[in-house]
């Protein structure tokens, strides 16, 4: 699920949107890039009960940032399971939120119930690397 327009490139280098751009009598420089979220939908869709994942292995297996890929998932409604994305150090974002304001449950607390942590901690042998995210898109 991924927007060929902006992920393919010809062998010279070029973006499909560039070329499109071109054909179609637009200037590439002022195409507006978005980024196509559906990869990330799909990941946090399949991610598995009992599991988790950092910002940083999510931002890459769809490749952008960790930053805008957390900012994105706070107020996107598609995103399920964001209580399963934890920051590198494996603790639950301080300023993490629900896209639902009035969304009160604690991550925490439920990556626990999920048997997610042990020992109050984060359980390593449940984290998804990017590799493992990655093969979830390609399932």
């Amino acid at each position: 699920m991924t927007n060929g327009w902006w992920f393919w490139s010809l062998p010279d280098g070029r973006r499909l949107r560039d070329v499109r751009a071109i054909y179609t009598g637009a200037d590439p420089a002022k195409a507006t890039p978005s980024f196509d979220w559906s990869a990330l939908h799909t990941i946090l869709e399949a991610l598995p009960v009992g599991h988790w994942t950092t910002y940083g292995s999510l931002a890459d297996a769809v490749g952008t940032a960790a930053q805008p890929l957390g900012a994105h998932v706070a107020t996107c409604e598609r995103c399920s399971n964001a209580h399963r994305i934890l920051r590198n150090d494996g603790a639950v974002a301080p300023n993490f939120t629900w896209s639902d304001p009035a969304d009160r449950r604690d991550p925490t607390e439920m990556l626990r119930a999920e048997g997610a942590f042990v020992n109050g901690k984060p359980d390593s042998g449940r984290e998804l690397s990017s590799d493992d995210l990655q093969a979830l898109i390609e399932q």
